[in-house]
C-alpha cells in the first residue's frame, strides 16, 4: 500500500482499515478519503470578491430588518377593531364567515327532527336527577356521538335537591281552633291535572316550592297582593298586622324567593302561593284544553334559590364523583325558615272567598270567580258560630344529595381553537315542559346536526372557534348545571370564552322577538335576524332584497316594527339573569345572550309565558296546539340561533361594538342622577368622577371603532421604499412570486391584528368584574336582584340601605369609586393596546 501522508491535502487518499489492529489480516478493506478541496463559503469570502459578498449579505439583512420593522410597526400603529372592506384581500375573509355558508346551514334545519326530539323530551316528566333525566343525558350523548364531536364529556355533579315526599305529601287545609278535623280538604287539588298518564311513564311530583322548610304552620290568613315591597309597605300603613300570619300571594311581578324573603321578615309563619285567574286565566271559558289558559286545578312549581348552582357548595364545583372533595366545601345552605305551598287558584279562591277584615284595594283584587272584592284579612269572616277557622300549611319536602349530569361536546376551531362559543340549553323540568325546556333541547341538538352537515358537505371549512355544545341539568332548581360547570372550569372560560349562548324557552308567542343580551353582543344579534325570514304570516310582506327579486321580511324588520328602542333599533333587554346566562356573564364576565317568541303585549296578559309554563299542562300537546302549530316559530328560533352561533365562531372580526355599551352606562348614569341626585347630593357625594371616567371611556370606544387605515401589502407601490422591499423578497425567494410571498404575510398579518382587536373587546367584557372582597357584586354593570335585573348592583344597593339606616353612605361612596374604577378599567384595556392611537388623543 503506497501513503502519502506527508501532505494529506493535497488531494490523494489516505488508506484506512475499520480494524486496524488486523491490518495484515484484512489487508484487502481498504478505503480511501476522497480528495479534500476548501469549502465554497471559505472560497467566496477569501480576497476582494468576499468583500463583495459579505455587503452583498449585509445589504440583505438590512433590507430583511426594515422589511419586518414596517410590518411590526405598521401592525401596531392600525386602529382597532377594523372592518371587512377589503382590505385584507379575499385570501384573508375566505377563512371566515360568509352569507352564502350561512344560508347553506340554515338550509339544513329541519322541522321534522325538531318534532321527533320534542316529542321524546317531553313525553315524560323529568326533573333534574330522576332516572328519566339520566336517560335524556345518555341520549344526547349518543347524539353528539353520532354527530363525531369531539372530547364529548358526561360531567356529573353531587348536588343538593329538595323534593316532596311521596309517602308524605304536602298539604294546605282549613282547620278550626278547636283542633278539629280539617273543615276544607281537597287533596286532588295536588295532583296538578296529569294530562296524559299513561304506563311506563314517570309519575310527577307533587307541586310544591323546592327548598321551603319543612314544617308545619296554622295561623290566620292575609292577603298579600304580589308580595312584593310596595305591597308589604301598603298593609302596614292599613295597620294590618302580618306576625303569626299565613300569606297567601299572587305569582308574578317578582321571583318567588323575594315574595318569601319580605313576608318572613314581617312575621308571617307560613306562604301559600298561587297563579290569580286575572294572569293564568282571563277567560276561564278557554281553559286548556279548550283554550290557552290555565284550567283551576293547574299549579305552578317553583324554588327559594336566590343565587344560582348548588346551595351547598357556593364557588365550588360538586363533583360528583370525588364526594370527599365535595364534602370539604359543603356549608349549610340559608334558607327561610316558614313552609311555602303552591296551590291552584280554585282552591285559593276558598280561601280569599272567606277573608275578613278591610278590603282590598281595587288594583289588588283580581278575577277569582265569583269575588268581586278581595279583603286583607287578617283572618276569616266568622261563619261558623263560635269556631275560629285558620289555614294550616304542611311541608314535608326532604333535601337530599342527588345527582345530576351535564353533556358536552365540541366542534374544534381551526383557526382560534382555543376560543369558545358556548351553546347551552338545560333539559331538566318540573313535568313534561315542553315549552321549558324540550323546544330548547331540541333546537340545540338540530343546530347541531346543522353543523355536522356542513362539515361532511365542506371537508375543508371549520368554524373559526371552538364551539361547544351543552345540555344542562338542574336549571329548574336553581341553574345549578351550568353553574356547577362554570365553577369547575372558571379559569378556562375567563381566558378562553368569547361568548354564551342560551336556549330556553325559545317559543312561548308569536308576536315578535324577544331578546336580552350583554351589550356587547347586540351587532350580532341585529345582523343575524337579518339574515332569517320573519315566521309570521301577518308581518311576511314583500320586500326588495336587492336583487331585484322581491322576498320575505326579516326578524329583524319585524322586530323593528313591534318593538323598538330610543335609538330606533329592535330593543335589546338587559340579560334575564334568572337564566343559565347567569354565571357565565356575572361570575365570567363572558357576553352572553338569550331569545324568544313572545306574545303581544298588548293583546295578551300573559306575554312572557304561556300560563302553564312550570305546570304539569306544559305537554306537547299544548305547544303544537296553543303555542306553535306545526311549529313554525320554533323553526325560525332555530335558524336564527344556528346562523348567531356561526357568526360568533367564524367572523375574523368579532360582531361586538363597544359603543353599545357605551350607550347603556350613559343612560344608567343618567337614570341613577335623576332617581338620586338628590339624597347622593344631600351627602355630599359626587358623581362628576364617575361621569368624566365615562366621557374617556366614551371618547376611546369611538377611536376604537373607527375602521381601520392602511394599504394591503398586495397594493401597487410606487414609492422607491416599496420597490426596495419587493426587490428584497425576490433576493429571498427566488423561486417564489412575489405576489404569493406579499399575500401570505399580508394573511398572516392580518389574522394577528383581528386576533389582537378581538382579545381587547372580550378584556373590556372583563375589565367590569371586580374582586368581591370591594364590591358587594363580582359583575359592577348588572347583578340579580330581588325584583329583577339591578344596574350598578353595587352603588344602588349600598344607597337602598343607607336611607334605609341599615347603611352608612361612606358605603355608597366606596361603591361609586369601585364602578368608576371599572370603568377607568375598561377604558385601559383599549388605551393600553393601542398607546400610540390613545397619545394621538391628548384631550384624553
Amino acid at each position: 500500500m503506497s501513503t502519502n501522508a506527508e501532505n494529506p491535502e493535497d488531494g490523494a487518499g489516505q488508506p484506512y482499515s475499520r480494524w486496524e489492529e488486523f491490518d495484515e489480516a484484512n489487508g484487502d478493506l481498504e478505503f480511501t478519503y476522497p480528495p479534500q478541496r476548501k469549502g465554497f463559503a471559505s472560497r467566496l469570502l477569501r480576497g476582494n470578491k468576499g468583500v463583495c459578498v459579505k455587503g452583498l449579505l449585509f445589504l440583505i439583512v438590512l433590507l430583511i430588518g426594515f422589511f419586518l420593522g414596517y410590518l411590526i410597526r405598521r401592525h401596531v400603529h392600525m386602529q382597532a377593531v377594523p372592518h371587512h372592506s377589503g382590505r385584507c384581500g379575499d385570501s384573508f375573509w375566505e377563512h371566515y364567515y360568509k352569507p352564502e355558508l350561512a344560508k347553506k346551514l340554515r338550509s339544513y334545519i329541519s322541522t321534522e327532527r325538531i318534532d321527533t326530539d320534542l316529542k321524546y323530551f317531553s313525553n315524560s316528566p323529568h326533573w333534574a336527577g330522576s332516572g328519566v333525566d339520566t336517560l335524556q343525558a345518555l341520549y344526547i350523548e349518543s347524539k353528539f356521538d353520532n354527530a363525531r364531536l369531539y372530547d364529548i364529556q358526561k360531567l356529573k355533579y353531587l348536588v343538593k335537591l329538595s323534593k316532596p315526599d311521596r309517602l308524605m305529601p304536602n298539604t294546605v287545609s282549613i282547620v278550626d281552633t278547636s283542633g278539629a278535623a280539617p273543615v276544607y280538604l281537597n287533596s286532588s287539588l295536588f295532583s296538578n291535572g296529569s294530562a296524559s298518564r299513561e304506563n311506563g311513564r314517570q309519575e310527577e311530583l307533587q307541586p310544591f316550592v323546592a327548598y321551603s322548610a319543612a314544617a308545619t304552620a296554622q295561623g290566620d290568613v292575609v292577603y298579600a297582593h304580589f308580595g312584593r315591597r310596595s305591597d308589604f309597605d301598603l298593609l302596614d300603613e292599613k295597620a294590618v298586622n302580618v306576625t303569626g300570619c299565613v300569606v297567601i300571594i299572587r305569582r308574578g311581578k317578582i321571583p318567588v324567593h323575594a315574595k318569601v324573603a319580605y313576608a318572613e321578615a314581617r312575621g308571617a309563619v307560613g306562604v301559600l302561593l298561587y297563579g290569580d285567574p286575572e294572569q293564568v286565566a282571563a277567560d276561564q271559558n278557554a281553559t286548556w284544553p279548550n283554550g290557552p289558559w290555565l284550567p283551576p286545578s293547574g299549579v305552578q312549581y317553583a324554588t327559594l334559590i336566590r343565587q344560582f348552582g348548588d346551595p351547598e357548595t357556593p364557588g365550588a364545583p360538586s363533583y360528583g364523583d370525588i364526594e370527599l372533595l365535595s364534602s370539604v366545601y359543603r356549608q349549610k345552605a340559608d334558607f327561610p325558615r316558614i313552609p311555602v305551598q303552591p296551590i291552584s287558584y280554585a282552591y285559593a279562591s276558598e280561601i280569599i272567598r272567606q277573608l275578613g277584615g278591610m278590603a282590598a284595594p281595587s288594583s289588588w283584587t283580581g278575577q277569582l270567580a265569583g269575588i268581586s272584592q278581595y279583603h286583607l284579612g287578617p283572618g276569616f269572616r266568622n261563619t261558623s258560630g263560635n269556631a275560629q277557622q285558620q289555614v294550616r300549611v304542611q311541608v314535608n319536602n326532604k333535601e337530599e344529595l342527588s345527582e345530576i349530569i351535564d353533556v358536552v361536546g365540541k366542534i374544534l376551531g381551526k383557526t382560534e381553537p382555543t376560543k369558545y362559543i358556548i351553546v347551552g340549553a338545560h333539559r331538566d323540568a318540573w313535568s313534561h315542559g315542553a315549552i321549558d325546556n324540550a323546544a330548547g333541547t331540541a333546537i340545540l341538538l338540530e343546530v347541531m346536526n346543522a353543523f355536522r352537515k356542513l362539515l361532511a358537505d365542506e371537508p375543508a371549512w371549520h368554524p373559526g372557534m371552538t364551539i361547544i355544545f351543552a345540555s344542562w341539568s338542574g336549571e329548574e332548581f336553581g341553574k345549578i348545571g351550568s353553574t356547577e360547570f362554570a365553577e369547575q372550569f372558571g379559569h378556562e372560560l375567563l381566558t378562553r370564552a368569547v361568548a354564551y349562548v342560551n336556549i330556553d324557552a325559545p317559543v312561548v308567542g308569536n308576536h315578535t322577538l324577544y331578546v336580552a343580551a350583554s351589550p356587547l353582543v347586540k351587532k350580532a344579534i341585529y345582523e343575524s335576524a337579518r339574515a332569517v325570514d320573519c315566521p309570521s304570516s301577518i308581518h311576511a310582506t314583500q320586500r326588495d332584497d336587492g336583487d331585484g327579486g322581491g322576498g320575505v321580511h326579516s326578524m329583524y324588520d319585524q322586530w323593528l316594527a313591534t318593538d323598538s328602542d330610543y335609538d330606533s333599533r329592535p330593543r335589546v333587554n338587559y340579560h334575564n339573569l334568572n337564566s343559565d346566562a347567569m354565571p357565565f356573564l356575572l361570575q365570567a364576565g363572558i357576553s352572553s345572550v338569550s331569545a324568544s317568541y313572545r306574545y303581544d303585549p298588548a293583546s295578551s296578559r300573559y306575554a312572557k309565558a304561556p300560563p302553564v309554563k312550570h305546570t304539569a299542562y306544559d305537554t306537547y300537546d299544548y305547544f303544537t296546539t296553543m303555542v306553535d302549530p306545526g311549529l313554525v316559530y320554533t323553526t325560525a328560533m332555530a335558524n336564527f340561533y344556528a346562523d348567531l352561533i356561526l357568526r360568533l365562531a367564524d367572523s375574523a372580526v368579532l360582531p361586538f361594538d363597544v359603543l353599545d355599551y357605551v350607550s347603556v352606562i350613559n343612560a344608567e348614569v343618567t337614570k341613577l342622577k335623576t332617581q338620586h341626585g338628590a339624597e347622593l347630593k344631600g351627602h355630599n357625594i359626587s358623581l362628576a368622577g364617575l361621569e368624566f371616567i365615562v366621557s374617556r371611556f366614551a371618547a376611546m370606544a369611538e377611536q376604537f371603532s373607527l375602521p381601520v387605515h392602511f394599504t394591503p401589502l398586495s397594493g401597487q407601490h410606487a414609492d422607491p421604499f416599496h420597490t426596495m422591499q419587493d426587490a428584497g423578497m425576490k433576493i429571498l425567494h427566488p423561486t417564489k412570486g412575489i405576489g404569493q410571498y406579499i399575500m401570505d404575510a399580508e394573511v398572516e398579518l392580518c389574522r394577528l391584528h383581528y386576533q389582537h382587536n378581538n382579545e381587547v373587546l372580550l378584556a373590556v367584557e372583563r375589565a367590569f368584574l371586580v374582586s368581591t372582597k370591594t364590591a358587594t357584586t363580582r359583575h359592577v354593570l348588572f347583578a340579580a336582584g330581588e325584583e329583577g335585573t339591578i344596574v350598578f348592583p353595587g352603588v344602588v344597593t349600598a344607597i337602598e340601605a343607607a336611607m334605609l339606616g341599615k347603611g352608612s353612605w361612606d358605603d355608597v361612596l366606596r361603591q361609586v369609586a369601585v364602578l368608576t374604577n371599572a370603568v377607568q378599567s375598561a377604558t385601559d384595556v383599549i388605551r393600553n393596546a393601542y398607546a400610540p392611537m390613545a397619545l394621538k388623543q391628548s384631550s384624553l
